[in-house]
């Protein structure tokens, strides 16, 4: 990771004929991501709107390197119930819990690009991925009560693996492109102090994106 991203500082410095070969983008899409690992609550995914920019530098027509910066909103749903009382006498009350984890996800991956009909382009990328916290937050509603927003305890930094397939099509003098980006993180959520039970947790998920290439 560390070795991809100095690469990726060296760009400025590279000479006219290689800048000439780096590309850059900005994203905008939908994600949906949610909890998976060791737990008895089955998480439900969440889909935010997700966005970001990336920069790729070909070192040949058809292999290259790129790095992207991606805002998305991982975390999950869940129905469950609790104990309460209704008219004094005990019973289970139907409950509905959201967990919103904005983080910024900064991947370096190797990507491979194939030219086919039309002026098209299939690229597709793998590489290692880190995540940087941004904002956490819950919110719990029952059955008879309002619903409680509040922050949630997660990790500052998250480690993971990301991959991406993308169609590059030129409408006009723009070179728009339609794509999917897929992340699995290799490092527990940190939602334990929040919901116990759920130390090995971690996060995935698929986004929906678009954009332009210039």
């Amino acid at each position: 990771m560390r070795r991809y991203l100095f690469l990726l500082l060296l760009l400025p410095l590279l000479p006219p004929q290689a800048v000439a070969q780096t590309q850059a983008r900005m994203l905008m899409g939908v994600s949906g991501y949610t909890l998976f690992g060791t737990s008895e609550i089955e998480f439900e995914p969440v889909f935010r709107l997700a966005g970001g920019g990336g920069l790729t530098h070909w070192v040949a027509p058809a292999f290259g390197i790129r790095g992207e910066l991606r805002y998305t909103i991982q975390g999950g749903s869940f129905s469950g119930t609790v104990e309460g009382s209704v008219g004094g006498e005990p019973e289970p009350i139907p409950v509905e819990a959201t967990f919103d984890l904005t983080y910024l996800e900064i991947p370096v991956m190797l990507v491979a690009g194939f030219d086919v009909l039309r002026a098209s382009r299939i690229e597709l990328a793998f590489g290692p991925a880190i995540a940087i916290k941004v904002d956490t937050r819950s919110s719990f509603s029952a059955e008879s009560g309002p619903i409680l927003s509040q922050g949630v305890s997660a990790r500052d930094r998250l480690n993971g693996l990301t991959a991406s397939v993308d169609w590059i099509f030129p409408v006009r003098a723009e070179k728009l492109l339609i794509g999917l980006r897929g992340w699995r993180s290799l490092t527990p959520a940190g939602l334990e102090e929040t919901v116990p039970g759920t130390e090995d947790v971690k996060s995935t998920g698929i986004t929906l994106i678009g954009g332009l290439v210039f």
